[in-house]
């Protein structure tokens, strides 16, 4: 089984390693690919994901996974809601694991991720090490990765 990369680790790792995320640089939200579903597109339309918003984007690109023949396995969610699964390696060399997230929740997922980052696993993670470290860390994620930086600690040595 494959664990999907959560948006929101990426997104953390992002200023460290020099990428960037496409998105509205006005919102922060990501830009509606042209094969988002109207659910999509409707959800991110104010610029606010709601969690009933992000949970019915999931069971849609669930139901689009199973309808393509594959299986979602459901874990444990993030204290701050943020969904876990995993999909099969077949489902990902498929191309269905990419289509269907891409069609009915990546978008949305990676604007919920990003709305809870503060609040995220990714985040208490760099905490801990950051206390580790003798550091007392920041409660934003910004302000987290600033520490990083200005620290100079790697996190691959967390």
């Amino acid at each position: 089984m494959t664990l999907r990369l959560r948006a929101l680790a990426l997104v953390a790792l992002l200023p460290i390693v020099g990428c960037s995320a496409t998105s509205d640089e006005s919102t922060g939200v990501p830009n509606v690919p042209e094969m988002a579903s109207s659910e999509v597109t409707a959800a991110l339309s104010d610029g606010t994901v709601t969690y009933d918003e992000y949970e019915s984007a999931y069971r849609n690109f669930v139901a689009c996974m199973n309808d393509g023949g594959f299986e979602v396995i459901e874990h444990d969610p993030d204290a701050n809601g943020v969904i876990n699964y995993s999909v099969s390696n077949d489902a990902v060399a498929a191309g269905v694991d990419e289509a269907c997230y891409n069609e009915h929740y990546g978008p949305v997922d990676q604007a919920f991720q990003i709305a809870h980052e503060d609040t995220s696993s990714s985040a208490e993670f760099l905490r801990t090490c950051l206390r580790e470290h003798g550091i007392e860390p920041s409660d934003t994620m910004e302000g987290l990765l600033a520490q990083f930086e200005k620290e100079g600690i790697d996190i691959a040595t967390c």
